[in-house]
């Protein structure tokens, strides 16, 4: 071989190596030592259903159906008979994740004369015990819908199920009929777990709508706390970081659990992309590993932001600095994706971006925005690190990407911010505000704007909601940050809500985010959700 063809294909060789290599070899295995070392045991509380009730149809209830009860019950479901086609709905006065344990017999001690085949329905709201399964068509898996069969052979009969639940109502329904013997329930019971141990926080009485938001966002977060911060119970039930990082916040004023936020950034980051993104949500189960292919690029910068407010938390510098590599690969990965100080989505590197559960919504400036508010908090983590040259180096990319941001994406004559197609949105203001794109009586003049303008889109989740409650919170608007909460969690419960859901628009009880032709898609969505807990955050954080 000749020696220019060698150095050639010597150089090519470099640069695959150079694309491949993984920046976090030698490291990852530690990561997920660590990750593991901290899982957390879970606490445990045995439930049992409060009362049965019977569906109505009502236009002014949530998703048009409400609960009325039927019979109350004392403690125990024994003797409640049980007839083919005759569904009977338990009703548990609370949300609940856990196991569900029953056992059934016949009313005279008779053995039946063929096998009894049960179903059970379980959901966070009644329209996810009341619409039939078969009426779903949307999107993502139906097998999220939480229904069993169970095929009896002989009685007495009990079974402990094996999976884990998140729901407040049991359908529970005889499918065979049966002859010459009463079918009973015995016992049904629930045991619900969670990792979240005792609220140490400081709730502020401020009004009774406000303290009932406290309460319930606190039990939002805890039952999304299990082996690692969920974001879902009944469904995704892993760990995604945009989730993480609201629900870090409403932790560290409540149960102040440090380790499962540690365990959760190192697990991360050990699942991260063989280049060194972070995969925006990992499996836990049968061990850690990344969901494929699932890369957002706001959520991997985010985890930055959670490593920042974890040291500011705890001042924990070995578990920041260990984790420091990670938070400074995000920046270098998004600078690929940076011309002339914007950021650019025509080659998306094979990842996503979110913001808000909203198709519509053109995401160019408020990832501006959130590109400006991340390499912002990643230079506060290097300088509280002594990482002094990463820092400066960071504050002068975001001095660059403010200038662009103003140049690119700022309407002077009408004072706003509009996306790259020109769409005004909330989430384009609130991100623009959260990057320091403006500042002061200017950002608060902003966000009052934004309000008055029709054509604003309105954010369709607690998610965007709690960026909504940051950028006040920056700009001192508490009373607005009250006023807002009141309005939107607290509209969600005066619908009848537990805990706080994935989705809410006030103006639009069936949203779904999964919709695919069918109208009872949105019975697959999450009722309790750990993005929508943040409230307890803010209403403790406020004077």
């Amino acid at each position: 071989m000749k020696k220019p063809a060698l150095l050639i294909l010597l150089c090519i060789t470099t640069f695959a190596f150079a694309v491949y290599a993984d920046p976090y070899a030698g490291k990852r295995e530690k990561w997920l030592t660590i990750g593991e070392s901290l899982k957390p045991g879970l606490s445990q509380r045995q439930i049992v259903p409060l009362r049965t009730v019977v569906p109505e149809k009502d236009a002014s209830a949530f998703q048009g159906i409400r609960m009325v009860e039927k019979e109350p019950l004392t403690g125990t479901t024994a003797g409640k008979k049980l007839v083919a086609d005759d569904p009977v709905i338990y009703d548990f006065g609370e949300h609940v994740v856990g196991y569900v344990s029953l056992s059934i017999n016949t009313g005279d001690g008779k053995q039946i004369d063929g096998p009894v085949r049960l179903e059970l329905v379980l959901d966070e709201v009644p329209a996810g015990v009341v619409v039939p399964y078969s009426l779903y068509k949307g999107w993502i898996s139906s097998a999220w819908l939480q229904r069993e069969i169970i095929t009896v052979d002989q009685v007495p009969f009990s079974i402990d199920l094996p999976r884990r639940y998140s729901f407040r109502y049991i359908r529970i329904n005889v499918l065979t009929e049966s002859t010459g013997f009463d079918l009973v329930l015995n016992k049904l019971e629930a045991k619900s777990v969670t990792s979240a141990g005792k609220d140490s926080g400081k709730p502020t009485a401020i009004s009774p709508t406000l303290n009932k938001v406290d309460s319930v966002s606190l039990i939002t977060l805890r039952d999304c706390m299990q082996t690692v911060l969920e974001d879902g119970p009944k469904r995704d039930r892993r760990l995604w970081i945009g989730d993480l990082r609201l629900q870090s916040l409403a932790n560290y004023v409540s149960f102040k659990n440090a380790d499962i936020v540690k365990r959760c950034l190192y697990l991360l980051a050990y699942c991260a992309r063989e280049d060194g993104l972070l995969t925006a949500t990992i499996y836990e189960r049968p061990a850690p590993l990344p969901q494929q292919g699932n890369c957002c690029i706001d959520y991997a910068l985010i985890y930055n932001v959670i490593l920042l407010e974890y040291l500011q938390q705890y001042g924990d510098k070995e578990t920041a600095g260990d984790l420091l590599p990670v938070a400074l690969k995000q920046t270098e990965i998004a600078l690929q994706y940076v011309i002339d100080g914007l950021f650019v989505t025509e080659d998306t590197g094979g990842w996503w971006r979110f913001f808000d559960w909203c198709e519509e919504l053109d995401k160019t400036a408020a990832m501006q925005g959130c590109l400006i508010y991340t390499f912002e908090k990643t230079a506060e983590l290097a300088h509280q690190l002594g990482k002094e040259t990463e820092a400066k180096s960071l504050q002068k990319q975001v001095a660059i990407f403010r200038k662009a941001a103003m140049k690119a994406y700022y309407d002077k004559e009408h004072k706003v911010f509009r996306s790259k197609s020109g769409q005004l949105s909330y989430a384009s203001q609130i991100w623009m505000i959260l990057g320091g794109v403006v500042k002061g009586k200017e950002a608060t003049d902003l966000l009052k704007r934004m309000t008055e303008i029709p054509e604003m889109i309105k954010p369709r989740s607690p998610y965007l909601y709690h960026y909504y409650l940051e950028a006040l919170y920056l700009c001192g608007e508490n009373e607005k940050i009250k006023e807002i909460i009141e309005d939107y969690w607290g509209g969600m419960i005066h619908k009848g809500a537990d805990t706080f859901w994935e989705v809410y628009d006030p103006s639009n009880d069936y949203l779904t985010p999964y919709k695919r032709g069918g109208d009872y898609d949105y019975i697959v969505n999450s009722y309790c959700h750990a993005w929508s807990c943040t409230p307890v955050y803010f209403l403790r954080i406020i004077k």
